[in-house]
């Protein structure tokens, strides 16, 4: 199965960021925290038409995946 750009979003937006990681530039432009709800939810077309290469965006995962 080859990874692609589109499994990677997914991936993404299937992560909650942690309080930290919510400062991150990219989680700012793409999501926002619902302090009254408690949760955090990513733009419904959140990278889509994001300028990154795979590899950023992979390397944003491993971020949010590693201060989760």
């Amino acid at each position: 199965m080859k990874v692609t750009r589109e499994l990677i979003i997914d991936a993404i937006k299937g992560i909650n960021p942690s309080y930290n990681a919510m400062e991150h530039p990219l989680c700012k432009q793409h999501g926002v925290f619902s302090g009254s709800y408690g949760r955090w939810d990513w733009n419904y077309l959140a990278f889509k038409d994001c300028k990154l290469s795979d590899e950023d965006l992979y390397d944003f995962y491993k971020f949010l995946k590693e201060t989760d």
